[in-house]
C-alpha cells in the first residue's frame, strides 16, 4: 500500500502582542474537561475551589431602565420594532412611561388601595426599623402583596401571571438564619441567604402550614430551601442612615440613573470591605468548611491546603486529596484566607456565592439572579459565566412604581429567564442535601433528555427516530464553584437510540459534556469534523488511522440564545466599558464513556507506553493539518474500554493555527501539566506563544504523573507529586523542576512509592525523555545566543534562524526517534509513521 504525499504543517501565526485588548481570559479559572474521572470509584472529592474576591470585583454596570426595557419587550408589553436590537436611551423612556402609568393606573384603582395600604405600612415598618435581619419580613410581606396584586394585571399584550395559587406562583420567603447546605468534593459548606424568591411549589415542602403560606413565609422555613430551587436570592448590606418611607403620589416618569457611589457599589467599596472581613490577605480567596461557628482567620497551612484553581486542585485529571502542607507553597501574592463558618463579612461576596452555589448544584443553570438591598437601595445582579452584572439602584421604598415593574417582571420569567436551559430541568429533580447524608432513592433517581434533534452521529452508533440520554444523580460530576469561566459539568449514563417500530438500535454507556465555551473559539466538533475531512478517504496501516484516537460526537448543541454578549448589548449602560473577560455561550456535548489513562496501568508499563506512543502519533498528525489541542492533561487522555484505543479528548481549547490567535490564547490550559517555558509572567501574559514542543512535554508530565501515582488503574495509596497541584503558576512551576531534577538524578520522590524504581526500565524511558528535551533545548538556548551576536541578515543568522524555527515548530520531531521511548516495537512504528506523514526521514537533531 502506498503512503499518501508528504503533509506539510502549516506555519503556525504567533499572537498579535500589540493587541488593544485580548479577548482571551488568560487567567480565568475555567474548568478543564471532567471526563477524566468517568469511572465512578475513580472520584476522589476534594474541597471547593475558592470564590475569588477578583471574581466579584469584575463586574459591568448595568442601567435598571435598560434592564427592565429588554424583559418587557420580551413579554410585549410594548411594541418593539427591531427585536434583539439594543433601543435608544430616549426609546427605553418613553416604553417605561407607558408601562409605569399602567401600574400607576392599578395602584390607583379603589379595589386595590387597602392592598397599597398594606404595602406601604409595611415598607414603613422596613424603614422604621434600624436592626438589619427585623427588615426581612417586612420586605418580604411586602413583595408578595405587590405580587398578588400584580397577578391579573396586563400590559400592553403581555399575559397575566399564572394564578398567585397555582404552584409555579413565585413568592419571596424569609430564608435567614436557615443555612443550606451544599457538597464540594466531600466537603459541606454552609450559607444562609437573608431572603430567596422561588416557587410557590417548594415553599409548600418548607413549611408546616403551606395552607397560610404569606404568614409562614416572614419566618426562617423549618427546612432549608435547596439551591437549585433558588430562582433569586436576596442579600441585605448594612446601612446607618435614616430611611424615609413611602411616599403618596406618584408620576410615570422614569428614574433618573447617574452612575455613583450612591446607587452602585463600586470597586473601591468592595475592596474596602474585602479588607476589613481579611485584613492580613493580599488576594483574598473566599471559601469555607465545616459547620457555622464564629469566624476566624485560617492558619497559613489550612489556607494553603484548602485552596485550588482550574489548575490546581480543580482541574479535572487531578482527583487527589488537597496538597500536603509540608510540601505545599503558596506566592505571597496569592496568599488565601478561610472561614470555618462558609460565608464571608462582605454582603456583595455573599450574593456571589449564592448564584455560585445554585449554579455549581444544578446541572444546566446558564445565570442566577441576585438583589442587594443597603437601606432602601435595591441593586439587581446578573451572574452568569462571564463575569457579574450590577445594574444601577432604585429607592424601592420611594419609587414604588418601578419597584413594582419589577415585580411584574419577576412574576413573569419563564425557567429560561431565571437561567435553566430547556431539556435540563429532569436532570435536577429531587436533589439531595448531600451523597453522603442524602437519600438513597434520590441518588438513584434518573433523569432523562431528549437527544433526538442534536444526534449527529451515524456508523456504527446508528441514528434512528429517537435517542434519549439518562443517567443518575449520584453519577453528576459538577462544574466548578465560581462565577465565571467554562465551568464544565459532566453527567454519566447511557443512551438508547429506537427506530420508526420502536426497535432499540443501541444501548450506549455515554456521558453529557455540558461547558460555557468562549464564544470566540471554534466548538469541538468543528476540530472533529476538520480531522475527518483530511484524513478520511486516505489509506493507513490497519489500526493506525488517526482517526481511530479522536472521540466520536454522538450529539453536540449550542444554545445560542444563552450567549452571555447578548445581556450585555441590552443593558449594559455604556457599551464601550471594557469587557474584563470574553463572551461565553453553552455547548452540550454527548459522547461514549471513556476510561481515564491511567486505566491502562491494568495492563502494565508497555501498555501504558504504546498507549502515550498512538496519542503523540494523533497528535502531532492533528498539528500538520493545522489542529492544535492546546490542553494535554491527564482529563484528556482517555481510554475506549471496548478496543483498547487510547483517545485525544476535549479540544474546547484547540486552536486552527491558521487563525490569528487572540492574545493570552498561549497559557491556557492545566498548570500541573503545561510546559514550564509557559508558566512565566510573560507566558501568563499572552506573550510566549504555545509550540508543538510545549505539548510534547505535557504528554511527558502526564506520564510521569500516571508513571508515579496509579497502579493497577488505581491511585495509590499517598501518592507523590502532590505539590503540582498549586494556586500558584509559578509554585508548580518550581514543583516539576523539583520532580524532573529527582528523576534526572535518579533520586527517591517523596513519599516513597513502590509503583517504579530508578531500577525499573519506565524511570530510565521517562529520565531519558526528560534529558532529550533538556538536552535540545540547550541547543536551542545556544543559538539564540550565537544569533543575537551574528550580524542581522547574514548568513549565518539565517540559518541560525531556521535551526531555531525548525525546533519550534514541527521539526521538533525529527529530535524525539531518539528516546529511548521510540525504541520499542511500537515505537519505532510510531517513528515511521511519523516520518511517512510528516517528515521526511532525517537523522535526529545533533
Amino acid at each position: 500500500m502506498d503512503p499518501p504525499a508528504t503533509m506539510n504543517p502549516p506555519a503556525t501565526p504567533r499572537p498579535h502582542l500589540d493587541s488593544a485588548r485580548p479577548m482571551s481570559t488568560p487567567r480565568s479559572q475555567t474548568v478543564q474537561s471532567t471526563v477524566d474521572s468517568l469511572q465512578k470509584t475513580q472520584f476522589e472529592r476534594k474541597r471547593v475551589r475558592p470564590l475569588l474576591a477578583k471574581d466579584v470585583k469584575t463586574f459591568q454596570v448595568g442601567s435598571t431602565k435598560r434592564w427592565l426595557h429588554y424583559h418587557l419587550a420580551a413579554l410585549e408589553a410594548f411594541y418593539c420594532e427591531e427585536k434583539g436590537k439594543r433601543a435608544s436611551m430616549q426609546q427605553v423612556e418613553k416604553d417605561l412611561e407607558v408601562c409605569l402609568e399602567k401600574v400607576i393606573k392599578t395602584m390607583d384603582e379603589a379595589k386595590n388601595l387597602d392592598t397599597i395600604k398594606a404595602i406601604k405600612v409595611a415598607l414603613g415598618s422596613y424603614a422604621s426599623t434600624p436592626r438589619e435581619n427585623a427588615r426581612y419580613p417586612y420586605f418580604v410581606k411586602a413583595a408578595n402583596l405587590a405580587l398578588k396584586l400584580l397577578q391579573p394585571v396586563q400590559i400592553g399584550d403581555s399575559k397575566a401571571a399564572v394564578n398567585f395559587d397555582h404552584p409555579d406562583s413565585v413568592l419571596f420567603m424569609t430564608h435567614d438564619p436557615k443555612y443550606i447546605r451544599s457538597y464540594h468534593k466531600g466537603h459541606k459548606t454552609f450559607r444562609k441567604p437573608d431572603m430567596i424568591l422561588t416557587y410557590r411549589k417548594h415553599l409548600q415542602t418548607c413549611y408546616n402550614s403551606p395552607s397560610d403560606l404569606l404568614e409562614q413565609v416572614l419566618r426562617a422555613p423549618p427546612r432549608a430551601l435547596q439551591w437549585t430551587e433558588g430562582l433569586l436570592f436576596v442579600e441585605k448590606k448594612l446601612d446607618k442612615k435614616t430611611l424615609v418611607g413611602p411616599g403618596g403620589a406618584y408620576n410615570a416618569s422614569t428614574m433618573l440613573e447617574e452612575e455613583g457611589p450612591e446607587v452602585i457599589a463600586d470597586v473601591e467599596e468592595i475592596e474596602g470591605e474585602l479588607q476589613a472581613a481579611f485584613p492580613d490577605s493580599n488576594d483574598v480567596n473566599l471559601m469555607t468548611q465545616g459547620p457555622p461557628s464564629p469566624h476566624r482567620v485560617a492558619s497559613k497551612a489550612e489556607s494553603e491546603a484548602s485552596v485550588g484553581t482550574k489548575r490546581g486542585s480543580e482541574a479535572a485529571g487531578i482527583e487527589e486529596h488537597a496538597v500536603s502542607t509540608k510540601s505545599q507553597k503558596v506566592a505571597e501574592d496569592q496568599t488565601a484566607n478561610v472561614m470555618e463558618n462558609n460565608e464571608a463579612d462582605c454582603p456583595i461576596v455573599q450574593l456571589a456565592e449564592y448564584a455560585a452555589e445554585a449554579m455549581f448544584n444544578s446541572f444546566g443553570r446558564n445565570h442566577v439572579l441576585g438583589i442587594m438591598l443597603k437601606g432602601s437601595l435595591l441593586n439587581v445582579w446578573h451572574y452568569d459565566h462571564e463575569c457579574p452584572l450590577q445594574m444601577i439602584g432604585f429607592n424601592f421604598i420611594k419609587d414604588l412604581p418601578h419597584f413594582f415593574l419589577l415585580l411584574f417582571v419577576l412574576q413573569r420569567f419563564s425557567p429560561k429567564d431565571w437561567g435553566h436551559l430547556p431539556g435540563f430541568s429532569d436532570f435536577n429533580k429531587g436533589v439531595p442535601e448531600g451523597p453522603e447524608h442524602g437519600d438513597a432513592e434520590t441518588q438513584e433517581q434518573e433523569g432523562t433528555m431528549d437527544l433526538s434533534n442534536i444526534w449527529r452521529y451515524e456508523g456504527e452508533f446508528e441514528g434512528g427516530k429517537t435517542a434519549s440520554f439518562k443517567g443518575r444523580r449520584a453519577d453528576h460530576l459538577p462544574d466548578k464553584f465560581g462565577i465565571n469561566g467554562r465551568s464544565t459539568a459532566v453527567r454519566i449514563g447511557s443512551v438508547a437510540v429506537t427506530k420508526e417500530e420502536g426497535e432499540e438500535t443501541i444501548d450506549l454507556d455515554s456521558v453529557l459534556k455540558l461547558s460555557w465555551r468562549e464564544k470566540n473559539r471554534k466548538r469541538e466538533e468543528e476540530f472533529i469534523k476538520k480531522a475527518h475531512d483530511e484524513f478520511g478517504g486516505k489509506e493507513f496501516p490497519p489500526g493506525d488511522n488517526p482517526l481511530d484516537y479522536l472521540p466520536k460526537i454522538l450529539a453536540s448543541h449550542e444554545y445560542s440564545e444563552f450567549s452571555t454578549d447578548i445581556i450585555r448589548t441590552a443593558v449594559l449602560r455604556d457599551l464601550n466599558d471594557m469587557r474584563p473577560l470574553a463572551a461565553r455561550v453553552p455547548d452540550l456535548t454527548g459522547m461514549p464513556k471513556y476510561d481515564p489513562i491511567q486505566s491502562l496501568t491494568k495492563k502494565g508499563d508497555e501498555a501504558l507506553l504504546d498507549g502515550f506512543l498512538s496519542l503523540i502519533y494523533c497528535h502531532a498528525m492533528l498539528w500538520s493539518i493545522g489542529i492544535e489541542h492546546g490542553d494535554i492533561s491527564s482529563g484528556n487522555l482517555m481510554v475506549y474500554p471496548k478496543d483498547g484505543n487510547p483517545k485525544l479528548c476535549d479540544f474546547d481549547l484547540a486552536h486552527f493555527a491558521d487563525l490569528i490567535r487572540p492574545a493570552g490564547y498561549s497559557n491556557t490550559g492545566t498548570w500541573a501539566f503545561m510546559a514550564i517555558e509557559l508558566l512565566s509572567k510573560m507566558a501568563m501574559g499572552g506573550r510566549v506563544p504555545r509550540l508543538y514542543r510545549h505539548e510534547i512535554e505535557s504528554f511527558v508530565a502526564v506520564l510521569i504523573w500516571v508513571a508515579f501515582r496509579y497502579r493497577d488503574g488505581v491511585l495509590i495509596s499517598n501518592p507523590p507529586l502532590g505539590d503540582w497541584i498549586n494556586t500558584s503558576y509559578g509554585e508548580c512551576k518550581l514543583a516539576r523542576e523539583d520532580t524532573y531534577m529527582i528523576i534526572r538524578d535518579n533520586q527517591e520522590l517523596e513519599p516513597k512509592q513502590d509503583r517504579i524504581s530508578p531500577e525499573s526500565k519506565l524511570w530510565r524511558i521517562l529520565r531519558d525523555a526528560l534529558n532529550q528535551m533538556s538536552k535540545v533545548d540547550g541547543l536551542k538556548n545556544a543559538d539564540r545566543v550565537d544569533l543575537y551576536s551574528a550580524d542581522p541578515g547574514s548568513e549565518e543568522a539565517l540559518k541560525l534562524q531556521a535551526k531555531i524555527e525548525k525546533i519550534d515548530g514541527l521539526g521538533y520531531i525529527d529530535t524525539l526517534f531518539v528516546w529511548q521511548l521510540f525504541k520499542s516495537p511500537r515505537g519505532r512504528e510510531v517513528a515511521s509513521l511519523l516520518q511517512t506523514y510528516i517528515r521526511a526521514p532525517k537523522a535526529a537533531v545533533a
